[in-house]
C-alpha cells in the first residue's frame, strides 16, 4: 500500500512527463517540507526561544504553500521564482535572527539555498539571483556583527547543539539530494538511451511490417559479401513476391493487404534463424539473407517458408489462398556488385512467376518450355 503511494507521488511529481527543471523544483520543495521538520525540532532542542521554532514551522508552511501553487497553476516560472526569492531572502533570512544568527547552523542552510538556485534557475535570472544571494548573505553577516541585540541569544551550549544538529541535517539533505539526482540522471539516461534505439528502428525498419528496410537490407548484403570474400564463407539470399498481390488490394482493400503483409513476414521470422536478416525489398516483394548458408540449404527454407505460407489462413476475409512466389541465390566469386547479387535472384523470381507461380526456382531447378 505505502510502496503503491510512493510510486504514484514519485511519477505524479518526478515522471518522465515533467521537464528536468520542474524535477529539480519539487525536489526542493519535498526536500524543504522534509527539512523544516527536524530544523524545527532542532530549534526546540537548541532552546531558540518561541520566535525560533515558529519561523522554522513557518519554513514548513511556505513550503506547503509553493506546493499548493504548483499544483494551482501552471505558471511554474512564477511559482519558481516566487520560491527562490521567499526563501533565500524571507525564511532563511528570519530563522538566522531567531536561531541565534551566525552561531546558529543557519548558514548551512544559505549553502542549500545556493544549491537550490543553481538547480532550478537559468541563464541571466540565475546569475542575477546568485549575485543577491551573496550580497544579500554579505549584509546579513555584516548586519548581525554590527547589530547583536537583533539576534536572539543562545547559552555556549544551546548554540553547539545547533550548529551540530542543522549540521547534520544540512548533510542529510545533501546526501538525498545527489541520490535523487543521481537516480533522475539514470532515468534521463535510459529514456534518452531508448528513444535512440526507436530512432533507430525507424531509421532501419520498414514501418509497416516491421521488418529491416531496403536501404539495411543493401548494407547489410555487402558486409555479408565482404566476409565471404575474406572467409569463404557462403551467404544466400531468397527473393519472395507476394502473388497476384494488386488484385488482392482490388478486392479487398489496402488495410487487408496491409494486414496480409503484417502476417507475411511474420511467418518468414518464424522459420529464420536469429541470425538470417528478413527485409522489405519494396511494395510486396521481400527478401531473406542467410549467411553461411549455401543454395541448397536456402531452398530448402524457401520451400519450407512456401508452403506455411500456402497453407495458413492470413485474414477470414480473404477466401481465395495467398501464396508466394520465390527465388535463390547464393553469391559467387564472379559477381562484382551487390546488385548483381540480388539480380540472379530477382531473375529466378520472374521465372517462378512466368512459370505458374507459388513456386521456388533455383539453379537446379528444371523449367519446361
Amino acid at each position: 500500500m505505502i510502496k503503491d503511494f510512493l510510486l504514484k507521488t514519485y511519477e505524479k511529481y518526478l515522471g518522465d512527463h515533467l521537464s528536468i527543471k520542474i524535477k529539480f523544483f519539487y525536489i526542493v520543495v519535498f526536500g524543504g517540507m522534509i527539512a523544516s521538520i527536524p530544523a524545527t525540532i532542532t530549534s526546540f532542542i537548541s532552546k531558540a526561544g518561541t520566535a525560533g521554532v515558529l519561523t522554522s514551522l513557518a519554513c514548513f508552511l511556505f513550503f506547503v504553500l509553493i506546493l499548493i501553487s504548483a499544483r494551482l497553476t501552471k505558471k511554474h516560472d512564477a511559482i519558481i521564482f516566487a520560491a527562490i526569492y521567499g526563501l533565500n531572502f524571507m525564511i532563511f533570512p528570519a530563522l538566522y535572527f531567531t536561531t541565534g544568527g551566525v552561531q546558529s547552523g543557519m548558514p548551512s542552510y544559505f549553502i542549500l539555498g545556493i544549491i537550490f538556485t543553481v538547480l532550478i534557475m537559468r541563464g541571466k535570472a540565475m546569475f542575477i539571483t546568485l549575485i543577491l544571494e551573496l550580497a544579500g548573505y554579505s549584509y546579513l553577516f555584516y548586519f548581525s556583527f554590527n547589530h547583536p541585540e537583533y539576534v536572539a541569544t543562545l547559552s555556549p551550549s544551546a548554540s553547539n547543539m545547533d550548529i551540530a544538529l542543522d549540521f547534520l541535517i544540512v548533510s542529510l539533505c545533501l546526501a538525498a539530494l545527489v541520490k535523487v539526482l543521481s537516480v533522475l540522471y539514470e532515468n534521463e539516461q535510459r529514456h534518452t538511451n531508448e528513444l535512440l534505439s526507436k530512432l533507430e528502428d525507424l531509421s532501419i525498419k520498414d514501418p509497416l511490417t516491421g521488418v529491416y528496410n531496403r536501404r539495411f537490407l543493401l548494407k547489410y548484403l555487402e558486409s555479408g559479401i565482404s566476409l565471404n570474400l575474406q572467409n569463404n564463407t557462403p551467404v544466400s539470399i531468397i527473393m519472395f513476391d507476394l502473388d497476384h498481390f494488386k488484385r488482392l488490394n482490388d478486392d479487398y482493400g489496402h488495410l487487408v493487404g496491409d494486414d496480409v503483409l503484417r502476417n507475411l513476414c511474420t511467418i518468414f521470422e518464424q522459420n529464420c534463424r536469429n541470425y538470417d536478416i528478413v527485409a522489405r525489398y519494396g511494395g510486396e516483394e521481400f527478401m531473406i539473407v542467410l549467411p553461411g548458408a549455401g543454395e541448397e540449404t536456402a531452398y530448402r527454407r524457401a520451400e519450407q517458408i512456401r508452403k506455411r505460407v500456402e497453407k495458413t489462413n492470413f485474414c477470414p476475409a480473404v477466401s481465395e489462398p495467398i501464396t508466394i512466389s520465390g527465388g535463390v541465390a547464393c553469391f559467387e566469386k564472379t559477381m562484382r556488385t551487390t546488385e548483381e547479387f540480388i539480380s540472379v535472384a530477382d531473375q529466378y523470381l520472374y521465372l517462378a512467376k512466368e512459370n505458374g507461380r507459388n513456386r521456388v526456382v533455383w539453379s537446379k531447378t528444371r523449367i519446361d518450355t
